[in-house]
């Protein structure tokens, strides 16, 4: 069986190295016409600083913005792609998701600048795009991530802590694809699995100096779900549940600001959101009362 793993050629990781921006895009070797996607209102800012940096290039390079992540949005920029050679997408995850699809649609590269750490799509080659319901699409991997930690630093801590929770939720993540595999014989890699693990340990690992909430430490509701899922597989929930409390992410219903019912509600629906991918609450999900049981055996709701 061939496997294909999608992986950005450049990975730059540091305070200021928005600066480096254009000696990346050179090295890639993209053409010289280069379009700048941001958000509309602080990432612009973000974005207008990565022009400057250009100044003293030969390279066109000019900025649109994006307010949503519907595919209106990724069309939008699928077409005005059609007149550059290479995107950079300088956002959270909401502009890198609709570049990412948009650039994948009109056949170009990109690159990505994350401006917040709040989940792992900067690197990715899926892209979250919304509709009735928020659907994970198949795009392409950027060939570049800039990630600037003076940058990341800035954003509010809570994008943090949900990237760390969306990390963490990889040990649940892992152990539903062994069950895909050996219940419904489905596509299973080793390298990614270990590589998959490895960041949540970071994570676990790593804890007190994310705590810190200093440069060096740079989805929350992903967290709380792990501490859930974890249970149903026989793992240890209650590391994960610990690590997140001393990071400062939320571990209960209280700390998301949900109402328990809606904690309950979502365990007994959450296996219709992706029915091509088995997971350990399988084909039929869990009945009121055992989601409501797991829920207080978790702490995540009070009894």
């Amino acid at each position: 069986m061939i496997r294909r793993m999608q992986l950005p050629r450049e990975i730059l990781v540091g305070s200021g190295v928005i600066k480096d921006i254009p000696e990346v895009t050179s090295s890639l070797r993209v053409g010289k016409r280069v379009l700048i996607v941001t958000g509309p209102t602080k990432t612009k800012e973000i974005g207008e600083a990565v022009i400057e940096e250009f100044s003293n290039s030969d390279y066109l390079v000019e900025l649109t913005t994006v307010k949503n992540s519907t595919m209106e949005d990724v069309l939008e920029i699928k077409e005005i792609l059609e007149e550059y050679d290479f995107s950079i997408a300088v956002g959270g995850g909401k502009v890198i998701d609709v570049v990412k699809l948009g650039s994948f649609k009109a056949r170009k590269e990109f690159m990505s600048v994350p401006t917040a750490a709040s989940n792992d799509g900067m690197a990715s080659f899926k892209a979250s795009i919304k509709g009735e319901r928020i659907f994970s699409l198949d795009a392409h991997a950027p060939l570049a991530v800039v990630a600037d930690t003076s940058v990341m630093m800035n954003s509010p801590f809570e994008l943090l802590a949900s990237g760390c929770g969306d990390l963490v939720s990889n040990l649940t993540a892992v152990r539903d694809w062994r069950l895909a595999y050996l219940l419904r014989n489905e596509p299973y890699s080793e390298y990614a699995a270990a590589l998959s693990e490895m960041s949540a340990e970071i994570i676990l690992d790593s804890a007190e100096i994310i705590s810190r909430r200093v440069e060096e430490s740079y989805r929350e509701q992903c967290g709380v779900g792990s501490i859930m899922m974890m249970y149903l597989h026989g793992g240890d929930w209650k590391r994960i549940r610990d690590t997140l409390k001393k990071i400062g992410a939320p571990t209960n219903a209280k700390e998301l600001g949900v109402p328990e019912d809606k904690i309950i509600e979502a365990l007994t629906i959450a296996h219709k959101i992706r029915p091509e991918r088995y997971t350990i609450l399988g084909d039929r999900g869990l009945t009121w009362e055992a989601a409501e049981r797991l829920a207080i055996e978790t702490e995540v709701i009070s009894p």
